[in-house]
């Protein structure tokens, strides 16, 4: 019984160091790790991220999302803006706050118009429709 107690403790262990060791890794603020990238793989790491932590840090997804809305902007890669306003506007809808998900998917449908980003375009107008259809059975009940 005590082989088994330690046995357990041994893997919660290194399964906490290796959580430890992979939250570290991706800490935005202050990573060495991060200061070392290129523009662009920082903002593709960081848009990644905004996608990843959707539903368990939605706020964290934000500020990841808008970090990289920054670099692509400074970057001048206009369908990457659109789809990270895509991005964020899911994770803004999902959190229930659809007047600035919709701000973000018309911030997005206009930057697509501009540079023929046709499938962020698309995507933003279907998640428009999915607020929409969302608002409109929650009027009916």
């Amino acid at each position: 019984m005590i082989k088994l107690k330690t046995v357990c403790f041994y893997i919660f262990l290194w399964l906490f160091k290796s959580y430890l060791a992979h939250a570290q890794l991706y800490n935005t603020n202050d990573s060495a790790f991060l200061a070392s990238m290129d523009l662009e793989k920082r903002a593709n790491l960081l848009y990644d991220l905004c996608w990843k932590h959707r539903a368990d840090s939605p706020f964290l997804a934000i500020e990841y999302g808008n970090k990289a809305y920054l670099y692509f902007e400074k970057l001048n890669l206009p369908c990457k803006q659109s789809e990270v306003l895509n991005k964020l506007g899911i994770v803004k809808r999902n959190l229930g706050q659809y007047s600035l998900a919709r701000d973000n998917f018309a911030k997005a449908i206009s930057i697509a118009d501009s540079e023929t980003c046709l499938h962020q375009k698309a995507y933003a107008y279907n998640n428009l429709g999915d607020i929409n259809e969302f608002s409109l059975k929650r009027l009916k009940k």
